[in-house]
């Protein structure tokens, strides 16, 4: 099965690969942006303009 998603590369010091990876893992798996900010130790505004950047959709971050 082919990945819909290109080969993972980042010139970006703030988001290496493994970030990237995690990102779109977490996307796929349609976790929202509070979650994925927690598991990747970046701020909620960050991850939702990394992902919007790169085309992925994360669910909505609840304002409580």
């Amino acid at each position: 099965m082919a990945s819909q998603f290109p080969p993972v590369v980042s010139n970006d010091p703030n988001w290496p690969v493994e970030a990237l990876r995690e990102l779109i893992d977490l996307t796929r798996q349609e976790v929202s942006a509070e979650v994925v900010s927690l598991k990747l130790h970046k701020p909620v505004i960050e991850v939702t303009a990394k992902a919007a950047q790169l085309g992925l959709r994360l669910r909505p971050v609840y304002n409580l």
